[in-house]
């Protein structure tokens, strides 16, 4: 029996276990990993995902979740590499505002699935579910399930909310630099979403403006192609349109003059002698 205990373990300790983990060689990074430097995320996340790595070697960094299997013994090691992987994923698509975790889009927020985990931790589905488990265990993630009724009475569950707890920033010996980077976060989400309205009030702004044109245009009787219109940038400016009104007026004006003293032209010979009399 000695014997057989012996084997099984040299045999973990060789090639890992069911799920493809190795302690030897633990995978504590994602398939794309957070981007630093310029264009990439800010250098506390990147900072907090260096930190959270040495959990694999010294659990007591993070005291909570070796415990949250509710156990005096360390957790295992395949449980520390899936969280570990798990912490970076949420730590890449975490909102410094906020804490909460997913993708902005304009003034919305897409919280992200488990697949999509998932796919950024390349873990199976058990292992993720396990991890975030256990983060919530420790308080190091919250969530939230929301819900919704759909039109045939039916409830239907929805993207969860999730969001890291400042004290795990803290844990990590951060909160200091998370205060200061949330502050600057806070000012660039205020900035963007200002020039966001902005354009978007421009854009409206425009849009009224052409819909005045055209009908002013139509009712002028002037068609401009559509070619032309994206020509011309000065097309919708209050002074063409000015300058088009008055042409159009005069020649409406002259051609009730040239009605009058010839009441039995046809159209042809009136529109003749107007284009004349406006050359």
């Amino acid at each position: 029996m000695y014997l057989n205990g012996a084997i099984k373990l040299l045999h973990t300790i060789i090639s890992g276990n069911r799920c493809g983990h190795n302690p030897l060689k633990p995978i504590l990074e994602l398939l794309s990993p957070i981007k630093v430097g310029r264009g990439g995320l800010p250098r506390i996340l990147s900072l907090a995902k260096e930190r959270a790595i040495k959990y694999f070697n010294k659990p007591g960094i993070l005291p909570t979740l070796n415990a949250s299997n509710r156990s005096s013994r360390q957790q295992r090691s395949e449980q520390r590499e899936a969280c570990i992987r798990v912490i970076e994923a949420l730590l890449k698509y975490c909102d410094l505002t906020s804490l909460r975790v997913g993708i902005p889009n304009g003034e919305e927020f897409k919280n992200i699935t488990i697949d999509f985990i998932v796919k950024q931790t390349n873990l199976t589905k058990r292992r993720v579910e396990r991890a975030i488990r256990n983060l919530k265990k420790a308080g190091i993630l919250k969530s939230v399930q929301p819900r919704t009724t759909n039109s045939n009475g039916e409830i239907r569950g929805l993207p969860a909310i999730r969001v890291l707890s400042r004290h795990f920033f803290a844990a990590l010996g951060l909160e200091r630099t998370l205060e200061l980077e949330r502050k600057k976060a806070y000012k660039r989400r205020k900035k963007a979403m200002q020039e966001l309205r902005l354009k978007e009030a421009q854009r409206n702004i425009n849009s009224t403006r052409k819909g005045y044109a055209g009908l002013l245009l139509t009712s002028l009787g002037i068609n401009l192609s559509k070619s032309r219109r994206a020509s011309d940038p000065n097309m919708y400016s209050k002074e063409y349109l000015l300058k088009k009104y008055e042409a159009r007026r005069r020649e409406l004006s002259m051609q009730a003059e040239v009605m009058k003293e010839n009441p039995d032209w046809p159209e042809s010979e009136i529109r003749a002698e107007v284009a004349r009399r406006l050359a």
